[in-house]
C-alpha cells in the first residue's frame, strides 16, 4: 500500500458510513492532535472489508500525504493555506508528530519510533529470495516544498523542469536506493513509491497554451527524477518496476530518463493503481486522452471512471498486472473485474497488454 490509508478532511460524504470523525477543530477540514488521528484510524479500521483484507494478506505499508495533510513536504504544510489552516514549521511539526504517532500506533509496520516524535524512517527494503527485491520510498517525509508553491500545486511544468534543487527523497534515501539497485542481483527489482513517477503534462486546451503539470508528482522534481531513472539505467538493475498511486486512477507508463525525447529506450514500467473507493478528481476522462494522445506518448493505459486496486503476479519469467475495476463503489457487494492485464517480460523493458 503506497499512501493514503486515510483521509484527513472534515466530515463529508453521501454514504452514511463513510461520514468521517469530527476533529477537535471542525472547519479546517484537517485533523491536528493525537486524539484525532487515533479517532480516524479507529473508524476506517471498524471497516469490515478492510478488516478481511488485513486478515486476508500481509500488508507492505507506506505513507503519502493524506495521513498527515494534503501535499504536505518536509515540515511545510499544503501549498495555498491561510489563515488558521496555516502553520510555521514548528506548529506544523507538532501536528506531523500527532500523524506520524497514530500511525505506528495502527500499521503494520516494525520500525522503531520515540512517541512524540515528527521524524519516523519508513523506507526500507524487502527481500523475495532471489525473486525481487521491494525497495519502499517514503517522498513526503525528506521532501523540498513545491516549486511555485501554488493552490493545488498545479502549475507550468518548466517549475518542475528547473527544480534544480528539489528532492523527493532526501540525499540519504536517495543514496540508498540507487547503491541498493547497483547491489541487487534479484531477478526483480521493485520501487513502491507514492506518485506518479512518469511525466504528465497537460494544457487547458489540449493542442495549444501553456503546459501544466501537477508539481506534487514528479513532474515538480525533474532533476530528482532524471538522477534515479539514469541510475536505474546505468546500474543496469535487472527488470526494474515502478509502483504508484496517489492520483486515483490506473496508469500503464513506459519509463525514459528523457520523456521528452520518446526515441530514447525505455529503462522500466509503471503501474499506477487507481483508489479503492475515493473519487476521481482530474477534470474529465476525455481532457486526460485528449493530453496523453498529444503530450504523453508514453502512456499505454489509462482509466479513471472505475474504483479499484492492481493485481501483481510475479514469475522469473514475467512481471503480471491485472487492472482490477469494481462495478461500483455504491454497494459493497458489487462485482469487480479484470479490465485488462500487462505483462513485462524477463530481460524486456516495458510492458506489453496480454
Amino acid at each position: 500500500h503506497v499512501g493514503d490509508y486515510i483521509y484527513e478532511y472534515d466530515p463529508k460524504s453521501r454514504f452514511p458510513d463513510r461520514r468521517h470523525t469530527t476533529p477537535a477543530r471542525p472547519g479546517l477540514d484537517q485533523l491536528q492532535t493525537l486524539d484525532d488521528y487515533r479517532a480516524r484510524y479507529a473508524q476506517y479500521k471498524a471497516d469490515p472489508q478492510l478488516q478481511a483484507a488485513h486478515a486476508a494478506a500481509a500488508w507492505v505499508v507506506t505513507w503519502d500525504d493524506h495521513e498527515t495533510e494534503n501535499n504536505y513536504a518536509g515540515l511545510t504544510d499544503e501549498s495555498g493555506d491561510t489563515g488558521d489552516r496555516h502553520q510555521d514549521p514548528a506548529a506544523f511539526a507538532r501536528q506531523r508528530a500527532a500523524a506520524y504517532q497514530a500511525y505506528h500506533e495502527h500499521m503494520p509496520i516494525r520500525a522503531s519510533y520515540q512517541p512524540g516524535s515528527p521524524d519516523l524512517r519508513l523506507y526500507r527494503r524487502f527481500a523475495f529470495g532471489d525473486l525481487l527485491t521491494l525497495n519502499v520510498m517514503d517522498t513526503r517525509q525528506y521532501r523540498t516544498p513545491q516549486p511555485g508553491r501554488s493552490p493545488n500545486d498545479i502549475g507550468p511544468a518548466a517549475l518542475g523542469e528547473h527544480n534544480t534543487t528539489g528532492t523527493m527523497a532526501g540525499a540519504e534515501q536517495e543514496k540508498w536506493l540507487i547503491d541498493g539497485l547497483a547491489a541487487s542481483r534479484a531477478r526483480w527489482n521493485v520501487i513502491a513509491q507514492q506518485t506518479m513517477m512518469a511525466q504528465l503534462h497537460a494544457q487547458l486546451t489540449p493542442g495549444s497554451g501553456e503546459v501544466f503539470a501537477n508539481l506534487d508528482q514528479n513532474d515538480g522534481y525533474v532533476p530528482y527524477r532524471t538522477r534515479l531513472l539514469s541510475a536505474v539505467r546505468d546500474t543496469g538493475v535487472a527488470n526494474p518496476v515502478v509502483l504508484s498511486g496517489d492520483i486515483h486512477c490506473a496508469w500503464v507508463n513506459d519509463l525514459r530518463v528523457d520523456f521528452d525525447r520518446p526515441e530514447t529506450p525505455v529503462v522500466g514500467t509503471e503501474f499506477v493503481a487507481t483508489s479503492i473507493s475515493s473519487g476521481f478528481f482530474l477534470p474529465s476522462e476525455e481532457f486526460v486522452r485528449a493530453n496523453n494522445r498529444l503530450l504523453n506518448p508514453h502512456v499505454r493505459y489509462f482509466r479513471g471512471d472505475r474504483r479499484g486496486y492492481t493485481r501483481i503476479r510475479v514469475s522469473p519469467r514475467q512481471c503480471a498486472a491485472d487492472m482490477r475495476v469494481a462495478e461500483s463503489i455504491d454497494r459493497r457487494d458489487a462485482p469487480v473485474s479484470t479490465d485488462a492485464t500487462w505483462v513485462v517480460e524477463a530481460g524486456r523493458p516495458g510492458a506489453q497488454q496480454a
